[in-house]
């Protein structure tokens, strides 16, 4: 859905595509007790304030989380 009236941070992987971009993929539930889902992330997706929602493919801003996601 399209993003409210404060910026949003959701939780994603972060993977290498084969022609070398960095591709994040958001997990499916994004609720805020789902601490497992963060323990797994390697990076959130920035959702600016009033964004539409992204499709497969878009270009999105992320913030990196810990040392794995350095290798991008």
């Amino acid at each position: 859905p399209a993003n409210g009236k404060r910026e949003d941070y959701m939780r994603a992987s972060l993977e290498t595509a084969a022609d070398g971009r960095a591709v994040a993929t958001a997990f499916p539930r994004q609720d805020s007790a789902m601490l497992a889902a963060f323990t797994k992330a390697d990076c959130l997706i920035i959702r600016d304030i009033g964004a539409q929602p992204a499709k497969a493919g878009d270009l999105v801003r992320i913030l990196p989380l810990g040392f794995g996601a350095l290798r991008f």
